[in-house]
């Protein structure tokens, strides 16, 4: 729950309300608890007002809004004075621990668990839990808070399956990914595509996140729904460091994406030059093909003009004739340099015995 509909709901309150509050007092403490007016808030309850009423809209209480604005002394109180604390608001399911873990309210998060808060109660909409969205943010005190109150660390969100390894590595939360492994999360789980943490960590180029999910048995070959391997996704963004740890872990140099580019093709293809240089001296194949057009590393790397890589290519073995197809015509790297202009492409290209 959003700051914003609390707002809503106690401009409803304030407008709606009749001058003669209700007995229960609903409106006014959830009003009190907004405010952070603890002097109020006790005034209020040593009145009699329900502690856990909830309002007939979203079913919000008291602690919920005190524990998503960070009011710890309000949430302390409303704890001493009988508040339930997993009770569940009616729009997603959320309770005010995953509030305070979502906002980052390590106290309150504290206080809570302290008195009995349900650590792996999960949202209705996503699967999430407060430990999934404390890892998403980046509250490392809170992840340990939670996994000492024995947090699930192997839930998955149920929309796509991501668990809080996932997220921590997605965002690059270096901390939380270590206590995350020390509590025994499964290094391999997959989203609904086929990302793993490492998947992900690499696509945004963590290095040293990659690094520790390796050493903890990442499987460095594990494969999205797409074919791509950690490797592939390292040689497309150009994460050089990356590629030479998957490469020093075994990485299978010649997998490719479904439409067959490999990573070698893909680094080709976006000009970084020192991961072409590292696949080839892994041995990479540099004659496989595309399979929609039977295009090689040599023929896009002619076409978008990188002379470096067209190079290194060349001296690695690759078939400088080689031909590739489209819209009903065949092309050679010589006849693609020849289009684009490069005269010391093409240069370079009959040299190695590229013919017209």
């Amino acid at each position: 729950m959003k700051t914003v509909l609390f707002c809503i709901l106690f401009l409803f309150f304030a407008v709606a309300c009749p001058s003669s509050a209700p007995a229960d007092y609903t409106g006014t403490l959830i009003d009190a608890t907004f405010d952070g007016d603890i002097n109020r808030v006790r005034s209020l309850l040593a009145g009699g007002a329900d502690v856990n009423i909830k309002d007939k809209t979203f079913s919000i209480t008291a602690l919920m809004v005190a524990a998503e604005e960070g009011h710890t002394e309000v949430v302390k109180l409303l704890l001493e004075s009988g508040a339930d604390v997993n009770i569940k608001e009616k729009t997603d399911s959320e309770t005010a621990l995953y509030m305070a873990a979502q906002q980052g309210h390590t106290d309150i998060v504290k206080l809570l668990l302290e008195s009995g808060a349900d650590v792996n109660i999960k949202d209705k909409t996503n699967g999430v839990t407060a430990l999934i969205m404390a890892a998403q943010w980046g509250y490392t005190d809170i992840v340990k808070l939670l996994l000492e109150s024995k947090a699930d660390v192997n839930i998955q969100r149920k929309t796509d399956g991501r668990t809080a390894l996932w997220m921590a590595a997605q965002n690059g939360h270096l901390e939380i990914v270590k206590l995350l492994l020390e509590s025994g999360v499964d290094v391999n789980a997959e989203h609904t595509e086929g990302m793993t943490a490492l998947l992900v960590a690499t696509n945004a180029g963590h290095t040293d996140i990659v690094k520790l999910l390796l050493e903890r048995g990442a499987d460095v070959n594990a494969e999205h729904t797409s074919g791509a391997t950690a490797l592939w996704i390292a040689a497309e963004e150009g994460h050089t460091d990356i590629v030479k740890l998957l490469l020093e872990r075994g990485a299978d140099v010649n997998v490719g994406h479904t439409d067959g580019r490999t990573a070698l093709y893909v680094a080709a293809q976006n000009g970084h030059t020192d991961i072409v240089k590292l696949l080839l001296e892994s041995k990479a194949d540099v004659n496989i093909q595309r399979k929609t057009d039977g295009a090689t590393a040599l023929i896009i790397a002619a076409q978008k003009r990188y002379l470096p890589i067209v190079k290194a290519l060349v001296e690695a073995g690759a078939d400088v004739n080689a031909k590739a197809h489209a819209g009903g015509k065949n092309y050679t790297p010589l006849s693609i340099a020849k289009q684009v202009g490069h005269t010391q492409i093409i240069k370079l290209l009959k040299e190695y015995g590229a013919k017209d």
